[in-house]
């Protein structure tokens, strides 16, 4: 009887047809109320979707996800993103205001982890962007008057600093720490801090980048 080889080729067929696994995208405040339910709620490589307004909360990642706001102009964050063990984050089109909080320390943590930071805006807090023991890739994004340093990275795994504005932050713009493999900063505009910025036994490299009105000689 030929039944059974049928069914067994037509059972292939589907399996072939079917990812292994489908990412979702959940809307935000449409299916879920606030960031942090949706990201609670996410499974890795899903999307969520933030519409354009203020949210104030904190933001805690551990999983591989796609952050994506309405854009700088339109999606503000009002609290800080902490990423902990998350490998593939992407976070893009926010602007994060720490509103000169004193207690407002991050903008963006990342710790042991790998995150992409796109298009985005991090204003107003102790440190802007941060992180150690991670791969980081913040391109065509704004660091901006923070009250101490604008983008840190320490113990990097590997790091680029792509397209970005650095500037008028109170303290140092960029700062790298401890980190053996090769930290790049290009095609950046990095203006306006205490100092352009700090290299402490790194292998930081600069390329086609602008670099004035820091108040300190560039270390």
């Amino acid at each position: 009887m030929k039944y059974p080889a049928i069914f067994a080729t037509i059972l292939f067929i589907m399996i072939l047809a079917c990812p292994a696994s489908a990412s979702n995208t959940i809307n935000v405040p449409g299916d879920i109320e606030n960031i942090q339910l949706a990201v609670d709620t996410a499974e890795p490589g899903d999307t969520i979707m933030v519409a354009p307004g203020v949210y104030q909360e904190d933001i805690e990642i551990d999983k591989g996800i796609v952050l994506k706001g309405s854009g700088a102009d339109a999606t503000t964050l009002l609290g800080a993103i902490i990423l902990k063990d998350a490998d593939g984050v992407i976070i893009d089109g926010f602007t994060l205001d720490g509103l000169e909080d004193k207690n407002s320390h991050f903008g963006i943590w990342g710790d042991s982890s790998d995150m992409v930071v796109s298009n985005t805006t991090v204003a107003r807090y102790h440190h802007g962007i941060s992180s150690q023991s991670s791969r980081v890739t913040i391109e065509n994004c704004s660091v901006i008057e923070n009250f101490n340093i604008g983008i840190e990275i320490q113990r990097a795994i590997t790091a680029l600093i792509s397209g970005t504005k650095v500037s008028d932050n109170v303290g140092i713009g960029i700062r790298v720490g401890l980190s053996e493999e090769k930290v790049l900063v290009t095609d950046s505009f990095i203006s306006g801090n205490r100092a352009g910025r700090d290299c402490i036994q790194s292998a930081l490299e600069i390329r086609r980048n602008v670099i004035k009105d820091d108040k300190l000689s560039v270390q």
